[in-house]
């Protein structure tokens, strides 16, 4: 595909974006950067050096016709309703999305391994291409982790593209460019923006789409087995945690499930590329899993902190949740992603009625305290099973659950919601849980 003096709109002004901007500019293009948050756009360093390199950027509201553009980049982030997106496809323009971009300019030379799922992904990539490298494959972790592919096809020198790929990026990728997947989970997330959780699926399952002949196909037994019918004629290889035929579980990992799960999907992606079993753990115990994941902050008065700011859904919490044996305060809120908190009445053992004791039936999480967006609904949810404390910010939550936990237990930051109503990202949420901690 050819971009030289071609007039191409990119939407979303995102990391995403603006990687794919500066891509198209180095190709001789026109390149408009448009999103709708006027002072991102005004404010961000990023974006003023795109304009010095000769990008127009604008504000979405200033665009009531697309005839001028001969392409449109959409950004992860850019849904298929979005009026600009629509009217793109009304007006018979072809849209692309960033990973599709990148993706046609892979050298075919190298490697490409792709990741998805609703948890675990980034740990996973991650894991993956610190195995590769410790064993001597240039490999390079890339896509939904925050690292766009569209930044590092031009000049990378690593043999291995290690794809970390969401529901999102693969709605528009639409080459056969990988030669080794695996889907971790499928677990209701994103109800926001998909119909349904078969939807949600649809968009997981279409990474068996773009597989480069003979290429290897890993999935989680679960996973397959709720949506045998969406896999159609693909037959993959399965995996669980009560497998260990791929791979001897290591001695640290027993008990933690969802771990476990991680390290035979690592493995067996890694064993794609010749890496044979002594050789995978002998890297896996020298890796360091990424911040914000069930992360032990400190412990204040008899009460351990634990930084879960990762958890941005459901199932996540529950996982997180299954991780302690002793009581939990867990904080919870922020963006609602649509699917009811009462998926957690049974993992986290609260009484579904007052008939039942609690001598009898005690509660994992003995109090809940919320925030964000979604405080209210997880009150309206949970309310009648187990305290809810509604919090105004996050420091609030912190003081409260630090009296709620009285001494002992867990306090528990997993949000099972998105940042964005009171931070930056997921990141930023847990820096900030960090720092209240350790100023207690």
């Amino acid at each position: 595909m050819h971009f030289n003096e071609q007039s191409v709109l990119v939407l979303g002004a995102g990391v995403s974006g603006r990687s794919a901007t500066s891509f198209l500019l180095k190709r001789g293009a026109f390149a408009t950067l448009v999103d709708g948050n006027l002072s991102h756009i005004e404010s961000c360093p990023e974006i003023a050096a795109l304009r010095q390199l000769g990008a127009k950027v604008i504000h979405e509201s200033e665009l009531s016709d697309l005839a001028s553009f001969d392409y449109v980049v959409v950004s992860p982030g850019i849904a298929q309703t979005h009026p600009l997106y629509k009217m793109a496809i009304k007006q018979s323009i072809p849209v692309i999305g960033e990973v599709e971009l990148g993706a046609k300019e892979l050298n075919i030379s190298k490697k490409c391994l792709g990741i998805t799922g609703t948890n675990g992904k980034t740990t996973v990539t991650l894991l993956v291409e610190h195995v590769l490298n410790e064993n001597g494959i240039a490999a390079i972790a890339i896509g939904n982790n925050g690292v766009p592919i569209t930044s590092v096809v031009d000049d990378s020198k690593a043999s291995v593209y290690v794809v970390e790929l969401s529901s999102f990026q693969l709605e528009t990728l639409t080459s056969a460019c990988i030669d080794a997947a695996v889907i971790l989970n499928i677990t209701p997330d994103h109800l926001d923006r998909y119909a349904s959780i078969e939807d949600y699926a649809k968009a997981k399952i279409k990474i068996a789409s773009h597989l480069n002949p003979n290429a290897d196909f890993i999935v989680q037994k679960r996973c397959y087995l709720e949506y045998k019918a969406l896999f159609e004629n693909f037959h993959p290889t399965l995996y669980s945690e009560s497998d260990s035929s791929f791979i001897d579980i290591p001695k640290e990992l027993e008990g933690k499930w969802h771990d476990i799960e991680n390290y035979i999907a690592s493995y067996l992606l890694c064993s794609y590329l010749s890496v044979g079993k002594d050789s995978f753990y002998k890297a896996f115990k020298s890796f360091n899993k990424p911040p914000h994941r069930i992360e032990f902050v400190g412990e204040v008065g008899g009460v351990k902190f634990y930084d879960d700011s990762k958890g941005t859904n459901l199932d996540a919490v529950i996982s997180a949740v299954a991780t302690f044996s002793s009581d939990i305060v867990l904080i919870a809120g922020g963006v609602d992603k649509g699917a009811p908190y009462t998926a957690w009445i049974d993992p986290f053992n609260l009484c579904r009625s007052s008939a039942e004791s609690h001598a009898r039936f005690k509660a994992k999480v003995k109090a809940i305290c919320a925030i964000g967006k979604a405080a209210n609904r997880i009150q309206e949810d949970l309310g009648r099973y187990v305290p809810v404390a509604l919090c105004a910010t996050l420091q609030e939550a912190v003081v409260q659950a630090m009296a709620l936990a009285d001494g002992k237990g867990v306090v528990l930051l997993s949000p099972g919601c998105s940042s964005y109503d009171m931070f930056k990202d997921y990141a930023h949420r847990g820096r900030e849980f960090q720092r209240l901690v350790l100023e207690i």
